[in-house]
């Protein structure tokens, strides 16, 4: 990581140039205001207003040290805000505190912008503390802001983006500058961004990690709807901790603290799984998607907790910005509360995936769908409405008149319908240099045979596959059917083996597993292998 340093443009408010010249070690008189804030919330703040409002807090405070932790695609710094009492500087430094370390990402997708501008104004509150208090124990957590990941799409201001979200009115573009959704990309890592936070997660393995979005959808009535990691492969320990206590205490928080209620994300569907904006009887409230491209699933994988965050697009943007903020906060209050025990669990969740993985003793879900939680639950609608913009032809839609309570069948949560036994190690072929580097980047280790190898190992053969006819994210994506066998081959020095003896064994599997429903098999890895044909050798082997 490196200290960033940036010099507030011309074009920037007087009173941000002013706060970036103050001495280290003087807090300014008034706090700055965020460009939400001083355009009565019409406008969004761009990359630089960003790194000046940082860059002004931590000259004001020295428990906050500004560093970035890596580029965009078109160069632009990502800042990183550690916020720490003594300041932190490393990861190393952070690990012997013993406490715990959060990491807020904000603006993963580019119009999505609540979450960046809700990181800027808890910053004020540590810094200035406007109410006379801190606004969680900022000695007992580390914290880590890296508000504005997508920080190319979020750049590219126009008012057609986001059509239908409640402000601002030129929000920023989805995807990164290379045309990628950054919350699709965490198994292959194609993006700049994604190699970066990925590097950044290695080095700093925060204990939890929040990622902020915005969401349109079902017309609900909720400030902010939020998930667990939803994939069934993550350690069940992990997931009870959220889905049993932690989202369940934050829920009862915003109520009773904020006024504001909240629950978990999803839409409404009919009984045959199509999507109702407004539903009838018998409807379903059900969850997004379990598979690891999307980045609370993947961090479950790492044995971390993960919380998705998703303010609801159809209220106004203050309330989506003060939203996103006590949501923030209550995480930060609750990880300082619950410090040690956090901080425990997450090394036993490492532990036991090792153990567990590593002695070939693991069984894998298969088939996976989404469950009912069980009796029928309470959601909260709230119908909306559509203004139109005079001047840009933008169209919003906004909540307005009573919440309606309705009864739902809630199906949250995903659940293998079969299992199967895994292997304790995988091995392949060093010609495999693009998948061995890739499990590299995500923080996997591997070995080399220094000698061969002979013995029983599970083959994977080819019965039919096929690609996508339009493409996805750059790729067209693989689903083949196989049929497997015990064999007794022999590997040469040199061959590389993966073994689960590893806190990432879930995610090792997650990738290298020719039956893991999101690995790298679905992303076209191995299409020179799948093009053989029927009866083909996979190249990796399960030992």
């Amino acid at each position: 990581m490196q200290r960033l340093m940036f010099r507030p443009p011309a074009c920037l408010s007087l009173s941000l140039v002013l706060l970036a010249c103050q001495s280290p070690t003087s807090v300014p008189l008034s706090p700055p205001v965020t460009v939400p804030e001083s355009s009565d919330y019409q406008r969004t703040s761009s990359h630089q207003e960003v790194l000046a409002f940082l860059q002004a807090a931590a000259e004001a405070d020295p428990r906050v040290v500004l560093q970035s932790f890596g580029s965009s695609e078109e160069g632009r710094d990502l800042p990183l805000v550690i916020v720490a009492d003594p300041p932190v500087e490393g990861p190393e430094e952070a690990r012997r505190r013993g406490l715990p370390v959060v990491l807020m990402q904000g603006n993963i997708h580019g119009g999505e912008v609540e979450g960046k501008e809700a990181c800027l104004e808890l910053l004020r509150e540590v810094v200035w503390k406007p109410n006379k208090r801190q606004p969680y124990p900022v000695d007992q957590v580390v914290l880590l802001m890296a508000p504005i990941y997508n920080a190319d799409g979020n750049d590219d201001f126009n008012s057609q983006y986001r059509r239908g979200q409640n402000g601002p009115a030129a929000p920023g573009r989805r995807s990164n500058a290379s045309g990628l959704d950054l919350n699709r990309d965490w198994m292959k890592l194609e993006s700049a961004e994604a190699r970066a936070m990925v590097a950044f997660l290695n080095a700093w393995d925060p204990h939890v990690v929040v990622d902020l979005h915005a969401t349109n959808g079902t017309a609900h009535a909720y400030a902010l709807t939020y998930a667990p990691p939803l994939h069934p492969g993550t350690h069940a320990d992990l997931l009870a901790l959220l889905e049993q206590d932690w989202l369940p205490e934050l829920r009862r928080r915003m109520r009773g603290k904020h006024g504001m209620e909240t629950f978990d994300y999803g839409n409404f569907h009919r009984r045959d799984g199509a999507f109702e904006d407004q539903p009838q009887t018998q409807a379903v409230w059900r969850s997004f998607d379990y598979r690891p491209r999307f980045h609370n699933n993947y961090v479950g994988l790492r044995n971390r907790l993960a919380i998705l965050s998703e303010a609801y697009a159809y209220a106004d943007f203050r309330t989506r910005i003060r939203a996103s903020k006590y949501f923030m906060t209550e995480i930060l209050q609750l990880a300082a509360e619950r410090g040690p025990e956090l901080v425990a669990a997450c090394l036993r969740f490492d532990q036991e995936s090792e153990r567990i993985f590593g002695a070939g003793q693991a069984a894998w879900p298969q088939q996976i769908q989404t469950v009912s939680r069980g009796e029928a639950e309470t959601v909260l609608l709230r119908d909306v409405d559509v203004r139109v913009d005079p001047d840009s032809g933008r169209k919003e839609k906004f909540s307005t008149g009573p919440v309606k309570p309705v009864p739902a069948d809630c199906q949250v949560k995903f659940a293998g319908q079969s299992q199967r036994l895994l292997p304790e190690a995988y091995f392949l072929s060093p010609q495999w240099s693009a998948v061995i580097q890739l499990l590299h980047r995500h923080g996997i280790r591997t070995e080399t045979l220094d000698r061969p190898w002979r013995g029983p190992v599970e083959v994977h053969r080819v019965l039919r596959w096929n690609r996508a006819r339009r493409p996805f994210q750059g790729h067209r994506m693989v689903q083949v059917e196989w049929q497997s066998s015990r064999e007794v081959r022999e590997f040469p020095a040199g061959t590389v083996k993966v073994s689960l003896q590893q806190p990432l064994a879930r995610l090792a599997v997650a990738l290298l597993d020719p039956q893991a429903s999101d690995g790298l098999v679905v992303w076209n890895f191995w299409d020179q292998a799948l093009e053989r044909g029927e009866g083909a050798e996979f190249p990796v082997f399960g030992l």
